[in-house]
């Protein structure tokens, strides 16, 4: 028998899962989307529907598209590159320079098949 997942429990659970990613906790996502920790928490539980402005600012501050919030965690994968651009959000202007370099060293690497850096 298939597996019927609400649209509002994958919401959660991908909203978990790609907070969980860029090593964020409730509270820090709250407080980038000016939301209540109570509601990020409800949110990942399925217990909450979101208008679409709060959907908006969640994937603006995530870094990720809006339908792939809704996507089966089967099919659902979150790049290297698209979890380090979010991090990169963290950083200071005057590292994000440096750092930029060695994220596209990574990513070239990668794409290449070669390890190390």
């Amino acid at each position: 028998m298939a597996d019927f997942t609400s649209s509002l429990e994958l919401l959660g659970r991908n909203l978990k899962r790609i907070r969980a990613l860029l090593a964020w906790s409730q509270q820090k996502l709250a407080e980038k989307c000016n939301l209540s920790t109570n509601f990020i928490s409800e949110l990942e539980g399925g217990k909450v529907w979101i208008s679409s402005e709060t959907l908006d600012t969640l994937c603006g501050v995530l870094g990720v598209e809006q339908y792939r919030l809704f996507l089966p965690e089967s099919i659902l994968e979150i790049s290297t590159d698209e979890a380090i651009t979010a991090c990169l959000k963290e950083i200071e202007d005057s590292n994000k320079k440096a750092i930029a370099e060695v994220r596209e060293k990574y990513v070239r690497r990668i794409d290449t098949g070669t390890r190390g850096l």
